[in-house]
Parts: C-alpha cells; structure tokens; sequence
C-alpha cells in the first residue's frame, strides 16, 4: 500500500513537472521549477509585444451616463477607480470619497453606502472587491470592512481596529473571503505583514519579513528624497485570483499563493521574479537607481498578471518619467513585458490595434475583462487621432464635463 501511494505521488509530481515546463522556468533550491515573472527583460525591452490584438478578441467603450445624480465630477486622468462584476461597473468617485454603481450600458444606477463616521458610513475608501457577490469595501479611515448587497444596501459592518494593533499595522489591505480575512501590509516598525484572521478577529496564521534595511546605517542624502523614509519599508503587497490570496514582500524573489480550506491554510510558490542588477539592495544603499516590486495595487486575471514595479530613476530613456511602472505577465506564453509610454494618457499603454482606436491603459482587471478608465476631455482629443468610428461617435455625443468612458477589452 505505501508503495501504491508513493508511486501515485511521484506520477501526479511528474505531471505538475511536465505542466509547469511549457513556460521558461527557473530552478528554486535546484529541486523545483517555477514560471518566471522577468522584470529585467521587460525592462530591457520596454514597448516589445504591446498590441492589444495579441490578447483580446474586442474592445467596447461605455460613456458612463452624466447627469445631477450621477456626475462624478473629476476631470482628469489620475486616482480613478473601477471595479466589475457580471452585471455592473462601480466606479470610485474621488472627489467625493463615494462609489457609484452603473450597468454594463452605462446608465447610473446608484450611489452605494454613505460618508461619515457612522457604522454604516466610510469615511475614506482604501479598496473595494466582491465577496459572494456582495460588494466590500475597506474604510482605512474608519478602520472597518462594509458589506454592500448587490442592490447597494447596507449589509454588515466589521471592526478592524483590534486586527491592527494585533498585528501592529501602520499601512494594510484586507481581502474578506467568506468568514476568513487576509490582511497585508507593513508594521509601524516598517515590516512586511501578512496574516490570517476570523471575522472576530482570532490570528489563525501569520507570516513577517524583517526589514533589513533599518538595522543598517544609511547615508539618506544619498537616497532620492521622495518618500525615502518609506522606500525604506518592506511591505506585502496582496491580489486575490479566484480561491488563490498571493502575497508578495518588497525585495522578495517568489509570489507566495495562499489557500485557506476549513482550518487548515496551505501555501505554494506560484512565480518566480527576476530583476536582475538592478534589483533593490536590502540595506537601501541603491534605492536612487534600483528597482523593486511596490505594495501598491496588483491583479490577476485567466490571462495576466499584472504587478506594479518601482524605480529610484530612469535607467532608461524608454522608461518615461514616471517612478511607477505597470508590469504584465502573460501567463498563457511565460512572457514579461511593459507598454510604451503614451504622453497624452501620462501612462503605459497597449497599442490598440483591434479598432486603431484608444491606446488601452489598463486600470482594472476581471474574468477575461480588462478595463480603462479615461476621462471625457481625454477621450475627445484622442478620439481625433483615430480611426475608430465608434470612438469618435461617442467623442461627438460628450462634452470635456460629462462623466468619464469605461474602455472593456475581452480577452481571448
């Protein structure tokens, strides 16, 4: 009998071998293999296999409906917000802190929950995601997770007051997934923090990574003066994909894939990250030229991974201006890659070539959905630059005030 089942286990261990060998692989402690995440070739290749045709069957455009009610009254393509579901778009007004809810047409719905300081009121939106089809949202000010049902009522509200001073937290995420919470983040100490806690606030399981670089003795004015306090933190960044919670640490090499089943809470290496010589040194003496993965927002869809890589500088004039690069994994053929940079969208964008029409900037992911969000003024310009004819029908119907346009692109 322990014969059969060591030989049932060696087969089903050389079938996950044989399966994890289509993608390029990289060895780990010489005795698994894992896909790799190649920071360093995206960087080095920066504008290589970005045609949106390469990845999506067709695009739409959905000019959200503007009016008194439904205004989100922005006009600018930064801190934008968009999560989807089968049904509706719910987008994350900015300037008044509220998130407002639009069918997959674009007519406005409603406004969900209220501002405030009451238990059934946000007072600043960290996060928003679907747990069971409800809507949640974390309320950083307010330390709390709310419940929303999917016709924008009220549902629960959870303290998170006594979950951070457990885990002594000073920034984090949390992702509620039935009664089970998984929070990320960093300690007032500047550590990365993941743990897993019940709604009542019971730690089931915690992991920590010490940050190295405060034990060390660091010349800050050599560092880049933008936030180099914090570019000293190591943080976990946290996305969920389906049952799969992944985690990963500033300066880690490895995204860590958690599961939670009854009580038990098992984990596996997913991925591997390459940076390179670049990469960021624990002890901080590069930061102003180095490279590193931030703790800020990350996805995973049926075809992308999509991470959020930082840099002290541009080590290369195709890099852009900006510090914060999106990084895309394609999972479907192991390869790493970074958009070109658009100067009208001030951000990396794929080249559309479906339609000739929008470049798309990916803000959010779902399914085999990937969306954009850009604002009306934008969109117009743009919309003259190009040869779709529906983009240019919406751009005639909307003024530079009306409510942005929410850019769907369907994956193959």
């Amino acid at each position: 009998m322990n014969r059969m089942y060591s030989l049932i286990n060696s087969i089903k261990y050389l079938f996950v071998i044989l399966l994890l060998s289509s993608c390029n692989t990289s060895m780990v402690n010489d005795s698994s293999s894992l896909p790799v995440i190649d920071i360093e070739y995206a960087i080095n290749n920066i504008g290589a296999n970005s045609n949106l045709s390469s990845y999506c069957l067709s695009i739409e455009y959905i000019p959200l409906e503007t009016n008194e009610k439904s205004f989100v009254g922005y006009k600018s393509n930064v801190h934008k917000s968009v999560v989807a579901n089968d049904s509706s778009l719910y987008y994350n007004d900015p300037t008044t802190t509220k998130i407002k809810e639009f069918a997959l047409n674009g007519k406005y719905i409603n406004d969900i929950g209220l501002q405030g300081r009451n238990r059934d009121e946000y007072v600043n939106i960290g996060d928003y995601y679907f747990d069971n089809g409800n809507l949640v949202i974390l309320d950083r000010g307010g330390n709390k997770l709310l419940t929303y049902d999917d016709n924008g009522n009220f549902v629960s509200s959870l303290s998170l007051q006594e979950l951070r001073q457990k885990l002594n937290l000073r920034s984090f995420r949390v992702n509620k997934v039935d009664d089970i919470m998984f929070v990320a983040g960093s300690s007032i100490q500047r550590n990365g923090i993941f743990g897993v806690a019940d709604i009542s606030g019971n730690i089931l399981y915690i992991d920590s990574t010490k940050n190295l670089a405060n034990q060390q003795v660091i010349d800050l004015n050599s560092i880049d003066k933008r936030g180099s306090i914090v570019n000293l933190s190591i943080d976990c960044g946290m996305f969920t994909y389906k049952d799969t919670v992944n985690i990963l640490y500033t300066l880690s090499d490895t995204v860590k894939g958690y599961i939670y089943n009854k009580s038990d809470i098992e984990y596996k290496n997913r991925y591997l990250i390459n940076i390179g010589e670049d990469k960021a040194l624990a002890d901080g003496s590069n930061l102003s030229h180095s490279i590193y993965v931030t703790n800020g927002t990350h996805y995973e869809s049926d075809r992308f991974i999509f991470l959020r890589i930082f840099f002290g500088m541009p080590l290369k004039k195709s890099m852009g201006p900006l510090k914060i690069l999106p990084l895309l994994f394609d999972k479907v053929t192991c390869t790493t890659f970074i958009p070109p940079y658009n100067e009208t969208l001030k951000g990396y964008a794929l080249n559309n070539d479906i339609d000739d029409g929008i470049p798309f900037k990916i803000d959010n992911m779902y399914g085999n959905k990937l969306y954009q969000v850009i604002d009306a003024e934008t969109f117009i310009n743009l919309a003259k630059k190009t040869k779709s004819e529906r983009a240019k029908e919406i751009a005639s119907v909307i003024t530079p005030d009306s409510n942005p346009v929410v850019i769907i692109a369907t994956l193959k």
